[in-house]
């Protein structure tokens, strides 16, 4: 675990001066705005979060990098661990962060503090900070999912594949998502299989939020970790 966790913050180190400076201006922003306006802006957190690992691989083979990793005493495998560490906790700490932030600016409701807020603006930004409302919660949770799976599967194809042919990668991979979800849509309408609703997010009780959140970050972590044991049994046998 130890040459795993090294090798996570070996890949945080190497990408920290220059896009670390980047993320957490926007985090600063998406805290006032999320304080003062709507707790939704604690969504930037997550939608940002892929600036901390999109080009780590790109600077990894610019830089050379993959030499310092032959000479590690590390095991080829923990060293893709390492990477898959680094990106799901580049993910999962945005997360928590903008959790944290929609029940700050929930409880602390400072929006009252700004002048000339009356008629409709103030419905609009009163039911965006209700405190019954648990769908901002539960919207945030499901966007690190979407992203931390989607960022995951994309680091398992880039290096099994090549970081070259990644736009090749995003093009299939777009594709098959979007014939497989037209496909299953049909097939729910027409009643071919059982049909498919959205549950209504806006309707949970907190504890049943609660499930949510925790049932979606563990979903996130198990496809992170198969696709690292994918990356992993694909490349370990490859030269650095």
């Amino acid at each position: 675990m130890k040459e795993i966790w090294n090798a996570a913050r070996l890949d945080f180190i190497m990408i920290k001066p220059t896009m670390l400076p980047a993320y957490l201006l926007v985090c600063a922003m998406a805290v006032v705005m999320g304080l003062f306006f709507s707790p939704m802006m604690a969504f930037f957190l997550v939608i940002t979060s892929p600036l901390l690992v999109v080009s780590l691989e790109t600077f990894t083979e610019k830089y050379g990098f993959h030499k310092l990793y032959g000479i590690l005493p590390v095991h080829r495998k923990n060293i893709t661990r390492g990477r898959f560490l680094d990106l799901y906790l580049s993910h999962f700490i945005p997360e928590l962060a903008g959790l944290l932030l929609v029940r700050a600016a929930i409880a602390f409701q400072l929006w009252r503090l700004l002048p000339g807020v009356t008629g409709d603006i103030q419905s609009m930004i009163e039911e965006t900070f209700d405190p019954q409302n648990m769908s901002i919660y539960t919207m945030l949770a499901g966007l690190f999912v979407a992203f931390c799976l989607l960022f995951s599967f994309m680091q398992m194809m880039g290096q099994i594949f090549g970081v070259e042919n990644e736009m090749k990668i995003v093009m299939i991979t777009l594709a098959v998502v979007t014939v497989s979800a037209l496909a299953f849509f049909w097939l729910s309408d027409h009643e071919i299989i059982p049909r498919f609703q959205i549950p209504d997010l806006t309707a949970l009780t907190p504890a049943q939020a609660v499930r949510f959140i925790l049932i979606d970050n563990l979903a996130a972590l198990a496809g992170n970790v198969v696709f690292c044991e994918i990356t992993a049994a694909k490349v370990s046998q490859r030269e650095l």
